[in-house]
């Protein structure tokens, strides 16, 4: 699933993230997080549900 947002997109399939098609360096444990946020948009995600993915 790609997710598109002001200027960036952000593949979550491969846990890419890019700004007008050039790819911007993240850690993997940021791509996840950025993942599950994405995923759970207009939610509240704690802290703990952060913590029960493997980064």
């Amino acid at each position: 699933m790609h997710y598109h947002f002001d200027d960036y997109t952000f593949d979550a399939a491969n846990l890419v993230l890019s700004k007008h098609g050039d790819s911007i360096d993240i850690r993997k444990n940021e791509a996840l997080l950025l993942k599950l946020l994405l995923e759970r948009s207009g939610s509240v995600v704690s802290k703990e549900a952060s913590f029960e993915h493997d980064y």
